[in-house]
C-alpha cells in the first residue's frame, strides 16, 4: 500500500514539474516574439548604417533597448515562476539601474 501511495506522489510531482516546464517554455516563446522583430529589422538596417552615423546610432539604440527588455522580461518570468518578485529602479537614462530580486525560502532549506 505504501508503494502505491509513494508512486502516486512521485507521479503527481513529475506531472507538476512537467507542467511548470511547459509553462516556462511558452513564456520564453512569448517573450522572444516581441523584441525579436525590432532586433531583426535593426540588423537589416545595419547593412546601410555604415555610411550614415545618425542611422547607426538609432540602430544601436533599438538593439540596446530590445535586448534590455528581453533580458528583464525573461528574468521577471523566471523569478515569478518561482514565487518571487523583482523590482527595477533607475534614476534616469545613462545612470544605471538597480534590481531587487526576492525569492521565497524553500521548505526544509
Amino acid at each position: 500500500m505504501l508503494a502505491v501511495v509513494s508512486a502516486q506522489k512521485l507521479q503527481t510531482k513529475a506531472e507538476d514539474i512537467h507542467q511548470r516546464q511547459v509553462m516556462f517554455l511558452a513564456m520564453v516563446a512569448h517573450e522572444l516574439r516581441n523584441p525579436l522583430n525590432p532586433i531583426r529589422m535593426a540588423t537589416e538596417l545595419l547593412q546601410h548604417a555604415q555610411a550614415n552615423e545618425g542611422l547607426l546610432g538609432q540602430v544601436q539604440g533599438i538593439l540596446r533597448r530590445q535586448v534590455s527588455h528581453l533580458a528583464l522580461a525573461i528574468v521577471r518570468e523566471l523569478v515569478e515562476a518561482h514565487g518571487g518578485t523583482i523590482v527595477a529602479a533607475s534614476a534616469g537614462r545613462g545612470l544605471g539601474s538597480e534590481f531587487v530580486v526576492t525569492l521565497p525560502v524553500l521548505p526544509g532549506a
